[in-house]
């Protein structure tokens, strides 16, 4: 387990990007912004996976959040919400990684 990631050239580095777009708090809440928004079983899987970096409540998808109205720029992209526990930063990053290794939703 590691919380670095290698940039090198090549496909690794692509990876890094390709679901997430941006994070951010809001109060209690982390609120993840994705390119790609995941099907209820991948939630289901996530929230079994990553329940410890929850502090109360569930993993939420959805889209922009009130505070976020100034961004319309981004207003578009869904949502993975949760009170993060603010300490297991390197769990945080295997979900981020978790999410971009989750395959497109099928059409």
């Amino acid at each position: 387990m590691s919380s670095y990631t290698s940039t090198s050239p090549g496909p690794p580095a692509l990876r890094t990007v390709a679901a997430r777009h941006s994070v951010r708090y809001s109060r209690d809440a982390l609120i993840i912004r994705l390119h790609r928004r995941p099907t209820p079983r991948q939630v289901e899987e996530i929230s079994k996976g990553f329940g410890d970096l929850k502090v109360r409540g569930e993993f939420r998808v959805g889209g922009a959040l009130p505070v976020e109205q100034d961004e319309e720029a981004i207003a578009h992209l869904p949502r993975l919400v949760f009170t993060f526990n603010r300490r297991d930063h390197g769990r945080l990053r295997m979900l981020i990684d978790h999410l971009n290794d989750l395959p497109d939703a099928p059409a």
